[in-house]
This record gives C-alpha cells, sequence and structure tokens, in this order.
C-alpha cells in the first residue's frame, strides 16, 4: 500500500490543485489593487462537501455559496484564497486532511485563476505582518467578530486606523447571522474609506466576497491577533486554532 507522504507527492506531481500565489504575492496584489480577501482552510472545504465543524453546522445554502466562490473568477475585486498544497511539511494534521481530501477539493477549484495565499494570515514573519496592516492603513475600520471569540483588538496592531467600529455576530452559527449583519453594514457604514475587518469563521468568507460584490473592501483576517501576539509578544498560539484556518 502507498504510503501518506508517497500519494502527496505523486499528486503534487499531477498538477491539477492550481497555482496558488505566495504569501507576498498576495499581500502585493492585495495593495495594489485595493482588492478584498476571501480565505478557505479546513474548515470551509469540510462545509462545501456537507460536513459540520466545530463552531458552524453544515448549511445548505452556505454550502452552494462557498462553492460558487471558489470557482469564481475573481472579477468582483474579491481574491480567493486557498491553501498552498506541498508534497511535504506538512503536521500531522495536514497530512492527514490532504490525502482524504485533496482529490475533493481540487474537482471544486478552478484550474483557470490564480488564487490568493490563504495562510497570508497565519503563515507570516513580522515583516509580512506589517506589510498586511497597510491594507487598512488611514481607514475607517468596520470589525464584524464573534461575541467572546478569539479575536483580541490590538490597539498597536490596528494604529494605523482612522478610526473603528464593531458589529457583533455569534461565535457559533454565525451563517445564521449574515442578513442581519448586512442590513446594519447598509444602514450605518456607507463610508468611502470604510473598511471592512471579518473574523468570523466560514461567514467571513462569504461577507468578504459578497461585500467586494457591493464594491466594498472586505478582509477576511482571520486570526490575526492571535498571530501578531505569537510574532511579535511570542505568546503560545492557542492549540485549537493549530489545527484550523
Amino acid at each position: 500500500m502507498i504510503s501518506i507522504e508517497r500519494y502527496l507527492i505523486e499528486y503534487k506531481n499531477t498538477n491539477i490543485y492550481p497555482e496558488v500565489l505566495s504569501v507576498n504575492e498576495t499581500i502585493d496584489i492585495i495593495l495594489k489593487k485595493k482588492m478584498s480577501l476571501s480565505r478557505f482552510g479546513d474548515g470551509e472545504f469540510s462545509l462545501c462537501f456537507g460536513k459540520s465543524i466545530k463552531f458552524q453546522e453544515k448549511d445548505k445554502n452556505l454550502k452552494i455559496k462557498l462553492r460558487q466562490i471558489l470557482k469564481s473568477s475573481n472579477s468582483s475585486n474579491c481574491l480567493i484564497s486557498i491553501p498552498e498544497f506541498r508534497a511535504i511539511n506538512h503536521t500531522d494534521y495536514w497530512k492527514r486532511f490532504w490525502y482524504e481530501n485533496i482529490k475533493n477539493i481540487s474537482a471544486m477549484l478552478n484550474r483557470n485563476i490564480k488564487y490568493g495565499n490563504a495562510g497570508v494570515t497565519r503563515e507570516i514573519d513580522v515583516p509580512q505582518l506589517m506589510s498586511f496592516t497597510k491594507i487598512w492603513e488611514n481607514k475607517i475600520g468596520v470589525f464584524i467578530i464573534g461575541k467572546d471569540s478569539h479575536f483580541e483588538f490590538i490597539p498597536e496592531l490596528f494604529s494605523n486606523l482612522k478610526e473603528h467600529y464593531f458589529i457583533y455576530g455569534s461565535s457559533k452559527n454565525a451563517w445564521g447571522n449574515q442578513e442581519e449583519i448586512l442590513e446594519e453594514i447598509n444602514k450605518k457604514y456607507n463610508f468611502d474609506d470604510c473598511i471592512f475587518l471579518i473574523s468570523l469563521g466560514p461567514t467571513a468568507t462569504v461577507l468578504a466576497y459578497e461585500l467586494a460584490e457591493k464594491g466594498k473592501q472586505a478582509i477576511d483576517i482571520g486570526h490575526i491577533s492571535n498571530i501578531y501576539n505569537y510574532l511579535v509578544h511570542q505568546e503560545k498560539i492557542p492549540e485549537k486554532l493549530l489545527e484550523v484556518n
């Protein structure tokens, strides 16, 4: 029986998985084109397969929307980003995840486009993080986050914002709040220099895309605050965050 490692190497050589930009390229294109960022990770892929994850129950409409976004051509000024598929240097978790899902994931993707790198908010160093913060420089930031979530507003990380506001969704099953969040945005936040910074699990993936379609800039920032504390203050990343995107 072929080993997991050998299987992943052989699959990588087929070039079926689409091209993914580097982290630096992903940051550069967002800055230059003022694009939005919608990120997919293991959780979003699982929901695409009709599976529930720890903080979001499966939902038919969410599944359909995520699959539609994956196939889109970035024409809405939103950079769709996925994990880079590497044949080696995986954690045990990701090695098993790719082994079990890579073929089905590849079938959902559009090989005619270049995807952004979903690791842009996780697999980064300090200079890359500082470049990433330029995305919201001198803008009005509207944070869309889960109540009692792991997100932490860190003043020094967001010190280059002109001002900021918060919209709260549920920490679990936030997809159920999506319409309410969009309604609040339409009522209160139509500033020209507004940027939406979203940390709301799979719902952030969809919201970033939908806001981009409406001509707004939205960034799925994931666990950026935890990564900042890890890189700058050497704080340990909560273990439960190591295996999610």
